[in-house]
């Protein structure tokens, strides 16, 4: 059997934030914003495509494990429960096409300084999760009218907290790019993430 196994990504992001959309009562793209910003960072580290594509798919599928969550939690609560990236990584491990990866989604709250749901510390945490963790972080600091300067702050201020030297200086050139900007906005992030994402673009055999 033939599909795109980009185009299936993207369709499950949508299913994801129609989800969110749900559960939050708020219009969201932050399964497309977090796979979006984790690729840019995924490029600081040079990632073989192999290794974007599986980095893809990670970032929009991180917080599978929160669909269960009874309507009308919040976000904040969501992203404090410990049991969505339990549930997710279970959920994860029944997609053959990234099963060679351990531990990403269940890593990916995890704080380098150990502070997190299962005390990792520094390299003893994925470079996936680190990369998805700032994503995710980011993202949910983000609006339709950032003030870039704050944004940039917040992140900068979990330095040797909740991330790495090497991960903030990443952030640090990718904010750079005025494009980066524009991309997150809500009528460009689609297209953003089908261009970043420059992996399997034809159709590839299951």
């Amino acid at each position: 059997m033939q599909f795109n196994l980009k185009q299936f990504l993207i369709s499950i992001s949508f299913v994801l934030d129609y989800i969110e959309i749900d559960i939050l009562d708020d219009i969201t793209n932050h399964s497309k914003r977090v796979a979006y910003i984790a690729l840019k960072l995924g490029e600081m580290f040079n990632l073989t495509e192999k290794e974007q594509f599986s980095l893809l798919a990670f970032s929009i599928m991180h917080d599978i494990g929160g669909v269960e969550n009874k309507k009308g939690v919040s976000k904040s609560e969501l992203e404090k429960a410990k049991s969505h990236c339990v549930i997710g990584e279970k959920t994860i491990n029944k997609f053959p096409l990234i099963s060679e990866y351990e531990n990403i989604i269940l890593y990916h709250h995890e704080n380098v300084d150990g502070s997190g749901f299962f005390n990792k510390k520094g390299n003893e945490i994925p470079l996936f999760s680190q990369i998805i963790s700032l994503a995710d972080f980011f993202e949910l600091n983000y609006d339709g009218d950032p003030d870039r300067s704050v944004l940039v702050s917040q992140v900068s201020e979990q330095i040797d907290i909740r991330f790495s030297k090497r991960m903030i200086n990443a952030f640090r050139q990718i904010i750079k790019q005025e494009n980066f900007w524009l991309n997150l906005e809500d009528i460009f992030i689609l297209d953003a993430v089908k261009e970043e994402s420059g992996v399997c673009q034809e159709s590839c055999r299951i």
